[in-house]
Formats: C-alpha cells, sequence, structure tokens
C-alpha cells in the first residue's frame, strides 16, 4: 500500500470532499496525476466526488482503470485527513532535497 493509493480510497469511499479539496496534484506521485484529473473533472462537472463505478464508466485509459482498480482494492485503516499530511510531507521533502540539489550542483559549478 502506498499513501497515495490509501488517501484516494478514502477520499472516494467516504465521500471526503473537505480533504479532496485541500489536495493538490503535486502531492501525488506521476503515475496518480491522470486519475486525479479525472476525478477533479467529475467533481467540477457534478459538484460532487465520484464513486468507484462513476469512474470505472468514465475512464477511458487502460492504465488509469488499472490504477483505479489498486486503489480500490487497498485496505485502510487510517483517515483522510491523516494520510494528507503524510503526502504534505513527503512533497515537501521531495521540494527541499531537489532544491539543495540544485543549489549543491550550482555552487559546486563556480568553484
Amino acid at each position: 500500500m502506498n499513501l497515495a493509493s490509501a488517501f484516494l480510497k478514502q477520499v472516494l469511499e467516504l465521500q471526503d470532499f473537505e480533504s479532496w479539496a485541500s489536495v493538490r496534484k503535486q502531492y501525488l506521485p506521476s503515475e496518480y496525476h491522470r486519475l486525479f484529473t479525472e476525478i477533479d473533472k467529475h467533481c467540477e462537472k457534478f459538484h460532487k466526488l465520484p464513486t468507484f463505478e462513476d469512474l470505472k464508466y468514465e475512464l477511458r485509459d487502460s492504465s488509469t482503470r488499472e490504477l483505479l482498480f489498486a486503489v480500490s482494492s487497498v485496505d485502510v485503516d487510517a483517515d483522510a485527513y491523516m494520510l494528507l499530511q503524510y503526502l504534505k510531507n513527503e512533497y515537501t521533502q521531495r521540494e527541499i532535497l531537489n532544491s539543495l540539489e540544485d543549489y549543491v550542483d550550482n555552487s559546486m559549478s563556480f568553484e
């Protein structure tokens, strides 16, 4: 199980719109961006979160559909808010490490 799958499962299963409104595409790994976009489109169109059934009918891309099936089969005991905090922390760490790496690369090139 990974954090993104667990978060999406909880949000969709519990229809947790508050947590969904707080997540950003960048918090999720790149392989989840297409699924995020589809969920976001559904929210814009119908003003509510989709169910897994809704997404099964809406998704055309087979890889995104397989990802949805994987997300729906995850067993989760944590609440969406806590998972969102972990996703934010993971994103922040990744961005800081990338910034440090760029800084080190640039400072080394000046020597």
